[in-house]
């Protein structure tokens, strides 16, 4: 069989770099070409002179389909998958009580090993070298096993990119900071959505992406789920020109109250609204405020906008916080509220994840990391009780 690989419990992605491949220009440049001959031989039932024709392309234009565009996806936008650790919860008691029996750990730095194991890195380069940065619970093994352990779950462990450790931290508490997390809580978590007796390549979520199997398939058109998702300081000034500009004029102070006949929504309080709309679908919640001029009316306030994203995109888009004060730090009135609606649904749009991939750039990261956060969303409540079950045990103990 050949071995087979493993991936990050939290972004489902490979943790090798060489797991990446990339597409020749000029393959890339062909596959339109082989597309269209291929739905012209399924649609005619093999076409006079099909199998010449397709001969004319090398297997470069066909491994082309499962390899990324270079055009979109930069070398240094995939650094982040080669820095990889895994979460594990140590069953054995050493000497010194050390590790200490049932608590988590993470280990250090090291890359799947393609039999099953998370491998140790040996290279000091790529690993720490003080004991201070190790975790006083890792049993500092060469290698673990990954989501499987034969018949004894106990000595499973779930690898992860130190990246994915820190998009996790940001859907919990709001800010990124991987120290937060209760290693044992997410340990424990993170086992109720491992299926060991299932594929065992990665946790039973839905990481919205191609299905991986035995090998990590690089799906043209889906650079983005291996972009960089890190929050970076720089990134305002590269997102700030590609949003889009604001139309010449405007329509705003525009009433139309005295031609409304009928409206049902009508009887919808302000407060309702602010429930509603963040469960809504951007299209829907457009199509809402088109079919109502109460609706309307009622949410084109900068507040109501302000609050929207709070709400929604700066879950996964921290930076359009920033973005929005550079915005209207020099315009005022109506004119704020159409540049905080515009800022929302910009948000919303440029980075919902669709398989027909188009935007580049800096969107990509972002994209991503809107992927990663909505596949974990079922791990965090459930993170949270176990949290709250050893407070309780704690506290009950005192």
């Amino acid at each position: 069989m050949g071995g087979w690989h493993r991936y990050c419990a939290i972004c489902g992605g490979p943790l090798n770099l060489f797991d990446v491949e990339f597409a020749n220009p000029a393959a890339l440049a062909n596959l339109p070409k082989h597309a269209a001959l291929n739905e012209r031989r399924l649609r005619e039932e093999k076409p006079m002179g099909w199998e010449e024709e397709m001969k004319k392309f090398d297997h470069a234009t066909l491994d082309a389909s499962y390899q990324y565009d270079p055009a979109v996806l930069d070398k240094t936008d995939i650094e982040w998958l080669g820095f990889c650790r895994a979460l594990g919860r140590c069953y054995e008691e050493l000497e010194n009580g050390k590790p200490e029996y049932g608590k988590g750990y993470i280990t250090r730095r090291g890359t799947y090993g393609l039999y099953g194991e998370f491998v140790i890195s040996r290279d000091e380069s790529e690993n720490e070298s003080s004991d201070a940065d190790i975790d006083p619970n890792d049993p500092l093994q060469d290698s673990y096993e990954c989501y499987e352990h034969g018949a004894d779950e106990d000595g499973i462990v779930f690898p992860f990119h130190e990246t994915c450790f820190s998009i996790l931290a940001l859907a919990i508490y709001d800010e990124p900071t991987p120290t937060r997390i209760d290693k044992e809580a997410m340990y424990t978590a993170m086992k109720v959505f491992n299926d060991p007796h299932g594929h065992g390549n990665y946790l039973e979520l839905d990481y919205g992406m191609g299905e991986q199997e035995q090998y990590w398939t690089c799906y043209h058109g889906e650079e983005y789920v291996v972009c960089d998702p890190a929050l970076k300081n720089n990134l305002i000034s590269r997102l700030l020109p590609l949003f889009p500009p604001p139309a010449p004029k405007p329509i705003i102070g525009l009433s139309l109250n005295h031609k409304v006949r009928s409206d049902p929504f009508s009887k919808l309080p302000y407060d309702i609204l602010l429930t509603i709309f963040p469960y809504l679908s951007p299209t829907s919640a457009l199509a809402l405020m088109c079919a109502s001029w109460h609706v309307h009316t009622q949410t084109r306030s900068f507040k109501f906008w302000e609050w929207m994203i709070r709400t929604r995109p700066l879950k996964w888009f921290p930076e359009v916080a920033e973005i929005l004060e550079k915005l209207v730090e020099n315009i005022s009135g109506e004119m704020r509220d159409v540049e905080a609606r515009r800022l929302f649904l910009w948000a919303e749009f440029a980075t919902v994840q669709t398989r027909d991939w188009t935007v580049t750039g800096p969107l990509m990261g972002i994209a991503n990391r809107r992927r990663i956060m909505k596949a974990i969303q079922p791990i965090v409540p459930v993170y949270l009780a176990e949290l709250q079950k050893a407070e309780a045990g704690q506290n009950g103990s005192e």
